[in-house]
């Protein structure tokens, strides 16, 4: 089974065009955000620069999803063109939700016009409430990616667990298993400054080896949220550690895999359960939910945005 691209027949959207959204950065979790958009698209006719966007000469519909660290602004893309589907967004806070001055009045203006807002987290829902804004919560967008069905190892896959953690880890683990370590921030030999083609090639590429280790691992053991995520989805039980448990990215998501603060399992790695065997389930109702919202969109009018969020 493809952990990409889930073909779609339907011959409605064979009349539209479609866009992908990227981004700039070398952060893999981001990319798999993208690649979990790709699978809901019938084609891909533009790729477009979460950060940059460029003016689009044709009306193309685009999961607009992602953590977006530098406002949602689109002010340099022709508005008229742009048929966004508002879901899974993460809006990322310096000071919580009580930031009323996060959004600029074209950011507000933006959301508003799109939405309802898919929210991925619950603080970001909480931050959207505050300025009236239309939304609700969606989950994330990597939840539907296909479930794995190969052949998986006994390995243990560790991604951007502290060095420190890792060598404790390492001697709990039982005969015959292997912890593996990946990450999901550095990518050797990539230049963020570097020609755009070859940055995206370069972190799809990377992107998919990652899901493959996942997809192929008994367990993963992570401090990156999107990596936990895609593991869920694929079958694969995650133990997320997180840094600092009270970050808006985790509300409403951490109970989804097995969370465990980091400075906790720091302490304690009795905390970390080497032997898990299954997921939770419970991301199952948001995963449906997420497919047959990117399906109204991409299957019905440009306008069915509008109705996702009052089921």
């Amino acid at each position: 089974m493809s952990l990409v691209h889930k073909p779609i027949a339907d011959t409605r959207a064979h009349r539209a065009r479609f866009g992908l959204l990227v981004s700039a950065t070398s952060d893999l979790g981001e990319e798999i955000q993208s690649i979990a958009a790709l699978q809901q698209l019938p084609t891909v006719h533009e790729v477009i620069d979460r950060d940059a966007p460029r003016q689009l000469r044709h009306p193309t519909r685009t999961i607009w999803n992602g953590c977006f660290t530098r406002g949602v602004d689109v002010s340099p893309c022709n508005r008229d063109n742009l048929l966004p589907l508002l879901i899974s967004v993460h809006i990322r806070q310096n000071g919580g939700s009580s930031d009323t001055d996060l959004l600029t009045a074209s950011e507000q203006d933006f959301l508003e016009q799109n939405g309802p807002v898919g929210c991925r987290d619950l603080a970001t829902l909480e931050l959207l409430k505050a300025y009236g804004i239309p939304a609700y919560f969606s989950g994330c967008l990597t939840l539907t990616l296909p479930q794995y069905s190969g052949h998986r190892s006994d390995d243990v896959t560790s991604i951007d667990v502290p060095p420190l953690l890792f060598e404790r880890l390492e001697p709990e683990a039982k005969e015959g298993v292997t912890l593996r370590r990946e990450t999901t921030h550095t990518i050797p030999g990539l230049s963020i400054s570097g020609k755009f083609r070859f940055r995206r090639i370069h972190q799809f590429v990377a992107a998919r080896r990652l899901l493959r280790a996942l997809a192929r691992s008994r367990l993963v053991v992570t401090t990156s949220l999107p990596a936990a995520l895609s593991a869920t989805a694929l079958g694969t039980p995650a133990i997320l550690l997180m840094p600092n448990p009270r970050d808006g990215q985790f509300a409403g998501l951490s109970d989804l895999v097995y969370a465990i603060p980091l400075q906790d399992a720091l302490e304690d790695t009795s905390l970390i359960n080497l032997n898990e065997t299954r997921t939770k389930g419970l991301h199952l109702a948001l995963a449906e939910d997420l497919e047959n919202t990117c399906r109204e969109f991409i299957f019905g009018t440009a306008d069915s945005r509008q109705a996702v969020g009052a089921r």
